[in-house]
């Protein structure tokens, strides 16, 4: 009992942090060779004694008894082209609403009329399109095709290069980006047999501060609570990390005082780096290969696209075409690390050792583990068939 059964055959413990293999479970590699990943991580998984077990597993029956009254609730709902309703989606919708199945049901509905009204689903057409290429002229905010080390996409914000103080334009680019980068979320889990799956990872937001932010033009407080409102209602338990580099201290002022109302799980999800820090160029290479970040954003790759018509090419856009997005993985960990994500013990087996390491205070953020423990993997990076 208390377990979820995807269509891959893995039996999905969502809240105890526990991910049990059936019989069958099996995933391909990146060189299409099938293999036991999930096998080893329930070895690798410790056990708390059997009270905690038994306190675990009520819990865990109770939250996946709630996704599928949530699921029968919603059964005549027509699924949007770009948001499956799948248990991925109910979990995040139930987190969102404290597992409260009436309140998740009313919000999930509420999404999915203003998908509907707002075309979210056909954001690459007109009129969103031409307040999009506008918006997007200076690059100023870009997904790029590459994960992080935990398999999560990104958004790289750059307010230096803020080119506009529309409102609508804002609006349109911010829906683009969450639906650019969950298409790639959901291309990561696909290909390794985790679509539908609950727990999602989640986006990682890298905002970068420069001296040159002065004098651009920024957009106005009304469009910036409008923004959070959209973000939060209908693309809630999306945020894995938000990542602020050189921020200037009144915004570190102001999220000192933010942060005393936060939810404490959320507030973790934040952190403030210096690019001039060893030690923070440490934190960041953790989570992200900093090979393939361009320089501007503190590692150093040349940038990703030449300009906004390069980035928004249909070629090159996943949001062009539903089957165009092809996942790549560059190392042998990173398929095993999307499936250990949410481990409290996860850990690379390729060479033979643990590989595993206590993470600093200051980066705990980077886990939602009850330890802080962050495993090495190898980069993911997403390509696009040509």
């Amino acid at each position: 009992g208390g377990q979820f059964q995807p269509a891959n055959g893995t039996c999905l413990d969502t809240r105890a942090g526990r991910m049990r293999p059936s019989e069958d479970a099996r995933i391909a590699d990146g060189d299409g060779v099938a293999s036991s990943v999930l096998s080893s991580s329930a070895a690798s998984v410790s056990s708390a004694g059997d009270e905690d077990d038994a306190t675990g597993d009520a819990q865990v029956a109770c939250d996946l008894q709630a996704v599928a009254e949530l699921q029968k609730r919603v059964q005549d709902l027509r699924a949007p082209s770009r948001m499956p309703l799948d248990c991925a989606t109910y979990e995040r919708y139930l987190r969102a609403n404290k597992w409260r199945v009436k309140k998740a049901e009313s919000a999930l509905r509420a999404t999915v009329a203003w998908r509907a009204s707002y075309g979210a689903d056909e954001i690459r057409a007109p009129p969103h399109m031409e307040h999009i290429e506008h918006e997007l002229e200076t690059l100023k905010s870009v997904v790029p095709s590459f994960l992080d080390r935990r398999g999560r996409p990104l958004v790289l914000i750059d307010p230096a290069r803020e080119n506009s103080k529309s409102h609508v334009g804002h609006m349109a680019m911010t829906v683009y980006n969450m639906e650019r980068a969950l298409a790639y979320g959901r291309a990561a889990a696909r290909e390794h047999g985790m679509q539908g799956t609950p727990s999602s990872p989640g986006i990682v937001f890298l905002f970068r501060w420069s001296h040159a932010d002065k004098g651009v033009p920024h957009p106005s407080l009304r469009t910036l609570i409008a923004e959070a409102h959209m973000l939060q209602t209908h693309y809630p338990e999306c945020l894995g990390a938000a990542v602020l580099l050189n921020a200037p201290s009144s915004a570190v002022n102001a999220w000192k005082a933010l942060q005393r109302v936060m939810d404490p799980k959320s507030a973790r999800k934040v952190l403030f780096l210096s690019t001039t820090s060893d030690a923070d160029m440490a934190a960041l290479s953790e989570m992200v290969d900093l090979s393939l970040l361009p320089h501007r954003f503190g590692g150093t790759a040349d940038e990703p696209y030449r300009d906004a018509r390069h980035y928004l090419d249909p070629e090159v856009d996943p949001l062009a075409s539903t089957d165009s997005v092809r996942l790549r993985v560059e190392g042998a960990d990173a398929a095993s690390h999307l499936h250990h994500h949410h481990h409290p013990t996860s850990s690379s087996t390729d060479s033979g050792s643990t590989n595993e390491r206590r993470t600093p205070s200051h980066r705990e953020w980077t886990s939602d583990d009850a330890d802080g423990r962050a495993a090495e993997s190898a980069s993911v990076a997403i390509a696009v068939e040509a």
